[in-house]
């Protein structure tokens, strides 16, 4: 989620000067928390969808595969709504993903791709068996060996990996995984990808 604020009193002072425009901070807060998504979920997506199937005992396994992500939580309800069916709408948001893991352990198939497939299958294997799911960019980057921050830096730029610095306003990563002197971390882009490797590494 991307959330924008304006500090009014200083917009104020900067128009009552030289600078006649106002500023806006951008922070990138993550997904969800648990609670938060449940609550989204229910009282925002859910109502949006009255013909989809009775939700009850369904939550686990929505939040298991979409977790905090809005976009997905709702795309999920959308396709049980037409499917009848909140399994197949799960399994059809981690074959998405499954598609793109097993494209990313082929990296011949994109262009200007700077990875291997054994750099690719590192890299997945580090994330989906750490405890939240993230791991260090120093980490990741001495794993890969020689050229490993540009290795990381071509699969997060075609979207296969997900780059995250430490924020205390969000909390869909354990502050834990950022390490004591908070370093920046790389997680897959969702939970559906998460599921995804580890299915596809037998993890």
């Amino acid at each position: 989620m991307v959330l924008a604020t304006s500090d009014t009193f200083l917009v104020e002072w900067l128009e009552s000067g030289p600078v006649k425009e106002e500023f806006r901070d951008t922070l990138f807060l993550g997904n969800l928390s648990r609670d938060e998504a449940h609550s989204f979920f229910f009282q925002h997506v859910l109502p949006t969808f009255s013909y989809a199937p009775d939700s009850r005992g369904a939550w686990d396994r929505v939040y298991e595969v979409c977790g905090g992500n809005p976009g997905l939580l709702r795309k999920c309800a959308s396709s049980a709504a037409a499917s009848g069916s909140w399994e197949t709408a799960c399994a059809s948001i981690v074959q998405t993903a499954m598609t793109r893991i097993t494209k990313g352990l082929s990296p011949s198939t994109w262009e200007g791709a700077a990875w291997t497939t054994d750099d690719c299958r590192t890299v997945l294997h580090m994330i989906a068996s750490s405890p939240h799911a993230a791991v260090s960019v120093a980490q990741l980057g001495a794993a890969l060996g020689e050229d490993g921050s540009n290795k990381l830096q071509s699969m997060n730029k075609l979207n296969l990996l997900l780059r995250r610095s430490y924020d205390p306003l969000a909390r869909d990563i354990d502050t834990a995984a950022f390490g004591p002197d908070l370093e920046d971390v790389y997680t897959l882009p969702s939970a559906a990808h998460i599921i995804a490797a580890k299915r596809k590494l037998n993890l």
